[in-house]
C-alpha cells in the first residue's frame, strides 16, 4: 500500500514536470510572430503594406496632408481595400511610375479620396488608362469626410476631430469592428446630423469635441484613447504605427479591415505603454522604420513575451553584399539608426553612395531623442550625421 502510493506520488510529479516542459514549448511554439513592414520613405512604405493586405482596389489618398486622407479609413474598411499614399507631384513620369505600381499589384479598381489640392489631377489621369476610377472630393475636409460616409452608406457613425489625426487613426479597428462610418468633425461647434444618421461614438476629449454624441472615448492623451479603444474591441492581432505622424498609421489602417486587429499608436522612446498592450496577442505587425517605432521598443516586447520575429518581406541587412536592404530590393544609403542592446539603445551605421556599409564609421551606443535623432554617444557627445 505504502509503494502504491510511493509510485502514484512519483507519476504525479513526472506528469506534472511533463505538463510543465510540454507547456513551455507549447508556448514557444504558439507565441505570436513579429513583424515589421516598412520602407525608405512614408510612400513605399504604403505599397510594401499593399504587398502583405491583397486587395483588387485601391483608395488613394494624399501622404502630405492628413484631413482627406483620414476619410479613406471607412471606404477602405467596407472594401477591405489598400489606403496608399502619393506625392504632392505633378511630375508625368511619377503619375505613370505610380500607376505601374497599382496595375503590378492587380489593382482594378480606385477611389481617389480629396480635391487636386489633395491628390493632383495628372495621377487621376494616369490612373484612368489603366482603371476604374472614381474621386470623392467636397468643398472642405468635413465635407469631403461626409461624401465619403455618404458613400459608404452605413448610417452608424464614429465621430472624430478633423483639426488633428491622432484620435482618427486609432479609429480603424473600431470602425471595422462595429460596422460604424468615421466622419470627421470640427469638434468646436455643435452638430447636427442628417436623420437618418446616428453617433455610436464620439474620440476624443472635450478638448477635440466639446460635446459628446453616443459613447465618449476619450484618454488623458492620444495613446490612453488609443487604449481605450483597443479594451473595447480587444483585439487578436495588433498594428503598431507611430503616433506623432499620420502616414504610417493610415498604412496600417487598411490591415485592419482584413483581420481582427487594432491600430496601438506608439510614441517615439521605448513605449511601457505599447509593450504592455503587446501581451496575449497572436500576431503584432510593426508599420514604419526603427525612427518611427523603435527598435528597442520591439526587442523589449519580444523579451517579455518571448515573441518570435518574422523578417520575411522586411528590411535586413545583407551580410554577403553587405548591404542594407528594403523589402522591395532598394537600397538604403546614409545614416542609420538599428536597435542595438546596448545601454543607449541604438547603434550607428553608414551606408556609402554604392549603398555598403562602411565598418570604420559605425558608432556603438547611441541615444536618440523624443523625435528619433540622434543626440549622444556612449561618452556624452553629441552625434553629427
Amino acid at each position: 500500500m505504502i509503494l502504491s502510493k510511493i509510485k502514484f506520488r512519483k507519476s504525479v510529479i513526472y506528469l506534472g514536470l511533463g505538463l510543465i516542459f510540454t507547456g513551455i514549448f507549447l508556448i514557444r511554439a504558439d507565441a505570436a510572430a513579429i513583424r515589421r513592414i516598412d520602407g525608405p520613405d512614408r510612400y513605399q512604405t504604403s505599397l510594401n503594406v499593399a504587398d502583405h493586405h491583397k486587395s483588387d482596389m485601391a483608395i488613394v489618398v494624399s501622404g502630405k496632408d492628413f484631413p482627406d486622407a483620414l476619410s479613406a479609413i471607412s471606404l477602405a474598411s467596407k472594401h477591405k481595400a489598400n489606403i496608399i499614399l502619393v506625392k504632392p507631384s505633378s511630375d508625368v513620369f511619377e503619375h505613370r511610375k505610380f500607376a505601374a505600381e497599382l496595375l503590378n499589384r492587380k489593382i482594378k479598381n480606385v477611389i481617389i479620396v480629396g480635391g487636386e489640392n489633395s491628390v493632383d489631377r495628372g495621377y487621376e489621369a494616369a490612373l484612368l488608362k489603366l482603371f476604374q476610377v472614381e474621386r470623392i472630393e467636397g468643398s472642405d475636409r468635413y465635407d469631403t469626410s461626409l461624401k465619403v460616409v455618404e458613400r459608404v452608406g452605413n448610417k452608424n457613425l464614429c465621430i472624430a476631430d478633423g483639426r488633428n489625426f491622432p484620435d482618427a487613426l486609432s479609429t480603424s479597428g473600431l470602425v471595422a469592428k462595429t460596422k460604424t462610418s468615421l466622419l470627421l468633425v470640427d469638434g468646436r461647434k455643435k452638430l447636427e446630423f442628417l436623420k437618418d444618421y446616428r453617433v455610436l461614438y464620439t474620440v476624443g476629449g472635450k478638448n477635440s469635441i466639446i460635446n459628446a454624441y453616443g459613447k465618449r472615448i476619450a484618454g488623458s492623451n492620444r495613446y490612453q484613447t488609443c487604449n481605450q479603444i483597443l479594451s473595447i474591441i480587444d483585439p487578436k492581432n495588433l498594428l503598431i504605427a507611430s503616433g506623432r505622424d499620420f502616414p504610417d498609421a493610415l498604412s496600417a489602417s487598411s490591415m485592419a479591415s482584413m483581420i481582427d486587429t487594432g491600430v496601438l499608436l506608439c510614441s517615439a522612446r521605448v513605449d511601457d505603454n505599447a509593450i504592455e498592450q503587446s501581451a496575449n496577442r497572436d500576431n503584432i505587425t510593426v508599420v514604419g522604420g526603427i525612427n518611427s517605432v523603435s527598435g528597442l521598443t520591439i526587442n523589449s516586447i519580444m523579451d517579455k513575451y518571448n515573441y518570435s520575429y518574422s523578417a520575411s518581406n522586411d528590411v535586413g541587412f545583407d551580410t554577403e553584399s553587405q548591404t542594407y536592404r528594403f523589402s522591395n530590393a532598394s537600397i538604403f544609403k546614409g545614416w542609420l539608426y538599428q536597435a542595438s542592446r546596448s545601454s543607449y539603445g541604438y547603434d550607428k551605421f553608414y551606408y556609402n553612395e554604392e549603398g555598403i556599409l562602411e565598418r570604420d564609421k559605425v558608432v556603438s551606443g547611441v541615444k536618440l531623442d523624443a523625435d528619433g535623432k540622434a543626440i549622444l554617444d556612449d561618452d556624452g557627445r553629441p552625434v553629427i550625421n
